[in-house]
């Protein structure tokens, strides 16, 4: 499977990150509770996102995600394996449904004058923003990912009837990936999720 960089629809990354219904300075000009919320409320989440992107190991790149309770695979997989795996998925799930998109919004958000946004259109995180897109293309989170139903009952059946995985199987997390569920299927692409983060539901997720 290809890294994400190397997938035709990376390049524009960094036009649909500019896509972002993100505050404007002049919000802040004509809203005082949109400079408090600023303030208060979305430059701590973004520091925390940073902070916690940083921490992130990375590990397992390559290896397809599948949360799912049962792997259905020739393969048994014992308890402890279970248990990694399950805590990996965990790690995985917050780093593209909750740290992802708030990067993304910290890229865009600009400070107010009395308080500045150190993330603003900062390289560093545009280049972090690629790297848990690279990563999450690599885990098998693409435009063949599996998101049958919650209850991963569709996914079994599937296999059942002979369907291979071809990339990752979320099928038990499908109505829980909050900014990433609706624009990947709309978008087909990761790289062109970021664009579609543009509804009430996606800024409410991380505000």
């Amino acid at each position: 499977m290809p890294a994400l960089r190397e997938h035709r629809q990376h390049r524009g990354l960094g036009h649909e990150i500019r896509g972002l219904p993100a505050f404007q300075t002049s919000d802040y000009e004509i809203s005082e509770p949109a400079a408090t919320e600023f303030e208060g409320v979305l430059l701590p989440k973004f520091r925390r996102a940073v902070r916690d992107a940083s921490m992130f190991s990375f590990e397992r790149r390559g290896e397809l995600a599948y949360f799912v309770s049962n792997l259905d695979t020739e393969e048994e997989e014992t308890d402890e394996q279970r248990r990694a795996r399950e805590r990996a998925n965990s790690q995985f799930h917050r780093l593209f449904n909750l740290i992802l998109p708030t990067l993304a919004y910290a890229y865009r958000t600009p400070g107010t004058d009395e308080v500045a946004n150190p993330y603003y259109l900062n390289a560093g995180v545009a280049m972090t923003c690629r790297s848990i897109l690279d990563y999450s293309y690599s885990r098998g989170l693409t435009e063949d990912a599996w998101l049958p139903d919650h209850a991963g009952n569709a996914s079994s059946n599937a296999l059942e009837a002979g369907l291979v995985r071809t990339s990752g199987d979320l099928s038990e997390v499908s109505l829980r990936l909050g900014a990433t569920s609706r624009p990947y299927s709309s978008c087909g692409t990761l790289s062109s999720s970021l664009v579609c983060w543009r509804s009430t539901e996606r800024w409410s997720a991380i505000s």
